[in-house]
């Protein structure tokens, strides 16, 4: 799921609204601007032709009289029957456009756990992409190139994710495995009493409904969730990379 957190100025807009915003305006005979709401409806196009749907979006848009800076967290629809099986594991696209000739015109992330934020932090645990000149690019095939690499790695995790789900643990193999991510501080230790709750005694709520390794890592981002943003998102994707590491041994 994408999480979007507006709290350095932007305040959240619809795709209505990015429609109604008027042309920007160079800055410079070096600086060529791009409508927000052209970059929305090039990725939605690239998306469509992908047979990707969306399935959420939510905007953030910087202050006037510039509406400089527009950030975006968008839910997708993906052609797979994992992801509708485990809709809480869902796959989502944030991106942060500024316009304004200041700093990276383009920034955008991907994955199951991602987050964007007003003051440019974005994070993807698929893959993040970022371009300082929009003039110097083509903007379709570096979108284009930039969403096809997204879809390949995001198969690739797919398939470790199905491994995952597929390999089952005795309880002594995910007590080893929570040790390491405790010690080595992947998971930080306030919720270890959250984590071992949800895998061994499985609540509802939890996500968990077996012994799996993919059991095992629904279980850890269960005992992340109430965590601030700055310390959940880190600590979700050094999860993920334990979880992959634990499929390939």
């Amino acid at each position: 799921m994408a999480d979007l957190m507006l709290h350095c100025g932007a305040t959240n807009v619809s795709r209505e609204d990015l429609e109604a915003l008027p042309m920007p305006i160079a800055s410079s005979d070096k600086h060529l601007p791009l409508a927000h709401i052209d970059l929305t409806k090039s990725l939605e196009k690239i998306l469509a032709g992908m047979d990707i749907g969306i399935k959420r979006q939510v905007f953030g848009l910087s202050p006037a009289p510039t509406f400089a800076r527009c950030f975006a967290a968008w839910d997708l629809d993906m052609p797979s029957s994992f992801e509708q099986d485990r809709p809480g594991e869902g796959t989502s696209l944030v991106w942060g456009q500024g316009n304004d000739g200041k700093g990276p015109s383009l920034q955008i992330g991907g994955g199951h756990h991602t987050f964007c934020c007003d003051n440019l932090a974005m994070t993807g645990d698929l893959f993040l992409v970022k371009a300082k000149h929009l003039k110097s690019l083509a903007l379709m095939p570096f979108l284009e190139e930039a969403l096809e690499g997204f879809v390949s790695d995001r198969e690739i995790a797919m398939r470790l994710q199905e491994q995952a789900a597929a390999r089952t643990l005795t309880h002594v193999e995910a007590e080893a495995w929570l040790e390491i991510a405790f010690g080595q501080k992947v998971l930080p230790r306030s919720v270890k009493g959250t984590v071992n709750q949800a895998f061994f005694d499985k609540p509802e709520n939890s996500g968990v409904v077996g012994d799996s390794l993919w059991d095992l890592s629904q279980a850890g981002t269960f005992g992340l969730r109430d965590l601030p943003m700055q310390t959940r998102m880190p600590a979700t994707i050094q999860w993920g990379r334990l979880i992959r590491q634990a499929v390939k041994l």
